[in-house]
């Protein structure tokens, strides 16, 4: 089988000086000075102010012989800024207003990158066909016929009628990977009647690449188009910076990189392939319930899966390759709660959450591992996320901490003076909020106006400008989970982020680190001469302490990761506790053999 191909959306960078290398006519001073400045503008980086000046150029420059130009400029302007849409709406027209622009191809296959980046599969992909149509040079070819080629390695199958305007030099390459890639559940009579009159033998070149080389190559389930091709994106730029420290280390890494577009029967068909391509281990897929399929369809398989970035707690369950790279929900819920009870020894907590799915499982892990340590949790309230009156919840513990009211409304201090029931001081060792940024702005102050005395405990969104703008009054000596200052606290930091900032301009976030924590695992195993698919999972299972640049990382028997970094704010400052416990796991997540009335449903492929 032909090398797989990186999953990408190729920039056409080839064409940007090359293309526009034209000395405009002396009589247009004033437009060869606008495009000298766009063009300096692009290669700066400088998207908005390249997008005013191609804008000057179109809407003043009407009448001229190089509108095409202009046009062509302003829509790859929009496209690295991000703008699929407007550099779509653009080039919509193009080659209507220029058919005879030596662009048209060019412009056909950034039409097509749009196309990719909003979903639109099959109109990207004829976009792409007839870019290599109309190339008149080979490097333009090359790069449409790879783009061709990934959509088909995504898991796009063309129907019959777009199948039908393949160049009949691409026809039966583009059939080929349809088969092999379908090889184990279509007929051969399937596979013959699509491969039609391709040459017998085609198939059978379509062989997996050869493993004999000394190398290691991860497989990339990350979504590169759609709704969350920005998060996919920064998890592959992560990974791309770990391979080019590991090649520097002598270690021979390959990453081919897919789009699942989020998509979990695309990201399934993904594994599959990668799996019979040879690939050492998968990174990924970036969402939960992606990476819960994918797990599925790979259990008993020889891959390992390193899931980097879901937290959703159960899916490594489903594999015996599965391995979760950050703490899970009721990973954080349950080290929470031993945190509270054995370090700070807090024996009366209660429990105030969102009713939504990973904020409730985090607080009913949170409860059970407590009442598990002997501590008692008076009250657990559960509001809708949409609430903004917190006043109702607040009441029903105080009230449950306070016991049932007196017969009188009114309570009398010691100066004599008579307190409503609600205005009384209530001391509470713990409560823990596993609420968004937007929910703990409004909780926190009624909290405080209620009169709460208590210590807090929160997860990542307490880390927030919002939140901590409440200041120390407010948070008291709150703790919290931070996935995103365990980055910022790891020993590594440092050097990853100035380095991500030289090659991509930017400050990495926790989904860079991730993805270049990664592949530094798998080059660790290498230089451990852990080679083998088999011995990398091995080498992962025993993973313990190691200090990547999103924080520590150790896989317990769950397979996910058991450290749990804490912080607390004081002084104006968000520090790192001293005790940064390793979470226990339960003892077994089967039920006891004793118990009835529970139907276990197990997963069998």
């Amino acid at each position: 089988m032909k090398r797989l191909l990186l999953i990408f959306i190729s920039v056409l960078l080839l064409t940007g000086d090359l293309v526009f290398a034209q000395v405009l006519p002396d009589e247009f001073a004033r437009a060869q000075s606008l495009f000298s400045r766009a063009q300096r503008l692009m290669r700066q980086r400088d998207y908005p102010g390249a997008i005013d000046a191609y804008n000057e150029l179109v809407v003043g420059f009407k009448n001229s012989e190089y509108r095409d130009i202009y046009n062509y400029g302003l829509a790859r302007a929009y496209y690295h800024l991000g703008d699929y849409k407007m550099a779509g709406e653009i080039l919509a027209s193009f080659h209507t207003l220029f058919p005879n622009s030596y662009l048209s191809p060019y412009a056909y296959h950034l039409k097509a990158n749009c196309y990719y980046r909003t979903g639109r599969i099959e109109h990207s992909f004829r976009n792409y066909i007839a870019a290599y149509r109309t190339a008149a040079e080979n490097q333009l070819r090359r790069l449409s016929e790879r783009s061709i080629n990934a959509i088909i390695e995504a898991g796009y199958f063309p129907h019959d009628s777009v199948l039908a305007i393949i160049p009949g030099d691409l026809e039966c390459s583009v059939k080929s990977r349809m088969a092999f890639l379908m090889k184990g559940r279509w007929s051969r009579e399937q596979i013959d009647s699509l491969l039609g009159r391709c040459p017998n033998d085609i198939f059978e070149t379509e062989k997996p690449r050869d493993r004999s080389s000394d190398g290691i190559t991860a497989g990339m389930l990350t979504p590169l188009s759609g709704a969350y091709a920005r998060y996919g994106q920064a998890l592959l730029d992560g990974a791309k910076l770990a391979a080019e420290k590991l090649r520097s280390m002598g270690v021979p890494v390959e990453i081919l990189a897919y789009d699942t577009r989020a998509d979990n029967v695309t990201a399934a068909r993904q594994a599959i392939a990668l799996g019979e391509s040879g690939a050492d281990i998968i990174v990924g897929p970036l969402l939960s319930n992606v990476a819960a399929t994918t797990a599925a369809v790979l259990n008993n398989k020889r891959i390992p899966l390193l899931v980097p970035a879901a937290t959703q707690a159960g899916f490594t369950e489903l594999s015996s390759g599965c391995f979760q790279l950050s703490a899970n929900i009721k990973t954080i819920g349950r080290g929470l709660a031993q945190y509270a009870v054995r370090h700070r020894g807090m024996t009366t907590l209660a429990v105030i959450s969102p009713a939504s799915l990973d904020e409730l499982t985090m607080a009913e892990a949170f409860a059970d591992e407590a009442q598990r340590l002997g501590a008692n949790i008076l009250a657990f309230e559960r509001f809708r996320p949409s609430e903004t009156d917190f006043g109702p919840y607040i009441r029903d513990i105080k009230e449950a901490i306070l016991g049932p009211v007196d017969d009188s409304t009114f309570y009398v201090t010691l100066k004599g003076d008579t307190l409503r029931s609600g205005e009384m001081a209530v001391e509470l060792d713990g409560l823990f909020i596993p609420a968004n940024e937007q929910q703990l702005f409004l909780i926190l102050p009624q909290l405080d106006f209620y009169r709460f005395n208590t210590s807090y405990l929160g997860t990542d969104e307490w880390n927030t400008e919002k939140v901590l703008k409440l200041g120390e009054r407010t948070l008291g000596n709150a703790v919290f989970f931070s996935s995103s200052m365990a980055m910022r606290d790891s020993p590594g930091y440092d050097e990853f982020s100035s380095k991500f900032d030289a090659k991509y301009s930017g400050e990495p976030d926790r989904l860079a680190a991730v993805g270049y924590d990664a592949l530094m695992i798998l080059g660790e195993a290498y230089l451990q001469d852990r080679k083998s698919p088999g011995d990398i999972a091995e080498f992962l299972k025993s993973l313990n302490g190691y200090n990547g640049v999103s924080g520590k990382i150790t896989f317990g028997k769950s397979r996910s990761n058991l450290e749990l970094p804490l912080f607390k704010y004081e002084d104006g400052q968000v520090k790192p506790l001293i005790e940064k416990p390793l979470v226990e796991e339960p003892e077994s997540v089967e039920p006891p053999p004793d118990s009835i009335g529970t139907e276990v449903i197990r997963f069998e492929y």
